[in-house]
Order: structure tokens, then sequence, then C-alpha cells
């Protein structure tokens, strides 16, 4: 799961929700969590489609993105892109 990911990436005060903020800034997922296609079909994510029951009885379907091994390094190597040049960026007195 994401969160789990965000564990994995041991990077302080960068949980679940920055991950996410931070893979829809990228262009990574969509705006329901989703990991856009071209993310899948590179192996970084898996799309799971799971069954619930709205709060009114109605059964629904949902999209969940699970975060593959191959995606938990392409995310640190995105993130610590990202990181680098905001510090770079800090430090040029930006």
């Amino acid at each position: 799961s994401l969160a789990e990911t965000a564990k994995m990436l041991e990077t302080p005060n960068f949980g679940r929700n920055n991950l996410i903020k931070f893979l829809r800034a990228e262009g990574i997922l969509m705006a329901d969590n989703v990991a856009k296609q071209r993310y899948v079909d590179r192996g970084y994510f898996r799309i799971v489609q799971t069954d619930y029951n709205a709060p009114d009885g109605t059964p629904r379907v949902k999209a969940v993105t699970r975060v593959k091994e191959k995606g938990v390094d392409y995310i640190r190597h995105r993130l610590d892109e990202y990181l680098m040049e905001y510090f770079e960026r800090q430090n040029a007195g930006y």
C-alpha cells in the first residue's frame, strides 16, 4: 500500500499523505490515487479492484493502487531527486 511504501522510504516527516501529494504533483497518481497506466505498464504499480458496500448497502467496486518492489525503488529515486533539487535551491538562497 502507499502507507507501507511511505514507511519503507524512511523519509522524515513524509508519511502516506505527503507521499500521495508528491506522487500527484509528479503526475504519477491521478486524483483518485490510482496510478496512471504508463506507470502500471512499466511494472511500478498494480491496480487491484476491491468490492465493498456503500453505507446505503449498495455494492461498489473501487480501484486500489499497490506498489511493487520496482515501484518502491522508482519512487525512492524520484523523491531523492526532488529533495536534492529542493535543498540545492534552499542553499542557493531562493
